[in-house]
Order: C-alpha cells, then structure tokens, then sequence
C-alpha cells in the first residue's frame, strides 16, 4: 500500500509537471501562429491604390466595409445595394444612381485590376453618408432652417419666354416651404420675404446671425439651349476635386471651411432633390457640384436647388402653374423633413 501511494504522489507530480509543459509550450506555439496570423492578415488586407494623387478603393472592400451585396452585371456596370439602398455605378463614368437617382461623383470610377475602384473621396463624401447617414450627422443641428429665395430687387434672375421671373417665383415657392415647414412644428427663418435685393455675402451673414442649423437657396434655372430641362440639386465640391461641369485631372481650389459638411451636404442635397423627382416628374439632372458663393461660404450644410428651366417653353408653362408649384413646394420641404429627421436621430442614438 505504502509503495501505491508513494508510486501515485510521484505519478500526480509528474502529470502536473507535464501538464504545465504542455500548457506553456501551447501558449507559445499559439502566441507565435497568432502573431503570423495577425501579420499575415495584415499584409493580405487590401489598401488604397494611389493613382496619381488621388486614392481608390476596390468596390469588392467597400461592399464587406458597408455591409452591402456588390454584384457585377458586366465588366461596364455594377451595383451595391442593402436593403435601404441601391447604387449603381458605370466604370469609366462619373454617374451613379442612388434609389435611381443620380448623383454625380467627383472622380470616374476606374477598372482597376480585379475589379473596379471609386475614388477615396467619393467614398468620404457620398457613399459612406448615403449607406452611414447618422455618422455624418452627429455634429450639426436641424432646429433652424434658413430658406434663401434667389435673387430680388433690380436682379431679376432668369426670364421666360411668356414673361417668367425668376425672383417672383423663387420667393413664391420659398414662401411655401416655409409655410409647410412651420407647420410641421420647425423654426423657420428668411433671409429675404420681399422682392427686395441681397448681396451674396448678407445672404451668408444673415444664416450666421440667425444661428442656421441648414441652408436652402431656391433658384430657377436658363439656358442658351432652350431644350434643356429639368431639377437639380448643387452641394459643395470637395477640396482638390473638379465641379460636375469641369473635367476631372486639372487643378482645382482646396477645401475651405464648408467642406466640413460635406457628408451632411450630400445627404440634404439628395433627400431633396428625391422627394422634389418624386412630386413634380421632373427630369433629373442629378445631385451635383459646384463651388457657388453661398456654398463655398455657408456656416452650415447648404445646398442650392434649380427647381427648373424658365427658358424651356414646356418647362416655363408648368412652373407658372400654382399647381405644379405646389408640388415643388412640397417636394422640396419633405426633403428637408427628411434630414431633419435623420439629424434627431442620430442626437437620440448619442444620447442613448
């Protein structure tokens, strides 16, 4: 008995000491292979491609990074999409379409290797707010809404050919939005309610003096080409990039202040320019950009809406219609409801 037992202290001692053995020989083992799997994953990791001075991602990493299907229906076109959102793009474009609504993108989408690439500040300025809206919104407010009626006084702005104007109409209809934005319960504030002039620069001031939480300047559009038509919407190009109407390579001014709202400018233009497609049927022209002087200086998100041609015969008769400018009335608005909306949200989920 006495030889069991001492027989089985030392068995017990000796498994323990193995035992231990293999623990810590375990833990280096495992410690190595997850040190080269960390450095294995790292340097299999997909990166910005430089081309030129601009970067570009693969749209296979932005479609894992954002949550979406990417789905390739050619070596031409491809789409992301959830269940929210559908964006198609063309490689070699500058067009995509967003819930069929077109939005220009800063830089054409290039064919890279293995599959397409959208340029890195395409991704900061409109994928990531339209497919992450609440991230964009967290610093900026929604409580006062600045509403700019275009032109006035001895600037007429554009003319129609059976007499249009285009201060009357644009204070008309920024006199509607404001109407049904104050009945739905949000602060309001003009920076013009007569036909009266402002200079760029007092429209900028007055925003800033009234604590404006978002800035819409209403606008109709004109054309040498009388068969031009439709709606469209202007936020601000971002720094070092071309406008929607100059070609991309050249160079461009740097980012100036405003451009801090770039997200929040792409998802304020789009929610507008959708809801104003939806009410009037308009031809889209798509969200687009431009360095505009209440753009390039507003104090907070801004967009600039063209409501539509006055020098389009077809397109003048409808916007003198009250009807047809009931509708841009309520398109416009709605698509400020929208943001606004998004904008309490995002607050809540901080505060949460």
């Amino acid at each position: 008995m006495r030889w069991q037992l001492l027989n089985s202290g030392r068995a017990t001692r000796w498994g323990t000491f193995f035992k231990g053995f293999l623990l810590i020989a375990l833990f280096i083992v495992s410690s190595t292979w997850l040190g080269l799997s960390r450095d294995t994953r790292a340097a299999g990791r997909a990166r910005p491609v430089d081309v030129g001075d601009q970067e570009y991602w693969p749209i296979p990493l932005l479609a894992r990074e954002f949550g979406v299907q990417y789905h390739s229906f050619d070596d031409k076109r491809f789409r992301l999409a959830n269940r929210e959102m559908e964006l198609s793009f063309e490689v070699g474009g500058r067009r995509a379409f967003v819930n069929g609504v077109l939005v220009w993108l800063h830089e054409p989408v290039l064919p890279g290797r293995r599959a397409p690439m959208l340029s890195a500040t395409d991704v900061e300025t409109i994928l990531s707010p339209l497919l992450r809206p609440l991230d964009s919104l967290r610093q900026v407010g929604y409580q006062r809404v600045v509403l700019d009626a275009g032109h006035g006084g001895n600037d007429p702005g554009a003319q129609g050919p059976t007499g249009s104007v285009e201060k009357d109409l644009a204070l008309t209809v920024t006199l509607g939005i404001a109407k049904l934005l104050e009945e739905a319960g949000v602060d309001v504030y003009l920076t013009r309610r007569d036909d009266s002039r402002l200079s760029l620069s007092n429209r900028v001031v007055r925003t800033r003096e009234a604590g404006g939480d978002l800035f819409v300047s209403l606008h109709f559009n004109s054309s040498a080409n009388t068969d031009a038509q439709g709606s469209e919407t202007f936020v601000l190009t971002a720094g070092g990039h071309a406008s929607t109407s100059q070609q991309p390579g050249g160079s461009y001014p740097a980012a100036v202040e405003a451009n801090e709202f770039d997200g929040a400018n792409a998802l304020l233009g789009f929610l507008i320019q959708q809801r104003l497609l939806e009410q009037t049927g308009n031809q889209d022209r798509g969200l687009r950009r431009a360095r505009f002087y209440v753009l390039r200086e507003a104090v907070t998100p801004a967009v600039l809406v063209e409501a539509g041609f006055l020098t389009n015969l077809d397109e003048e008769a409808r916007v003198m219609d009250p009807a047809f400018q009931a509708r841009i009335i309520r398109g416009i608005a709605d698509g400020i409801l929208d943001y606004t909306g998004l904008v309490m949200r995002a607050r809540i989920e901080d505060y949460l």
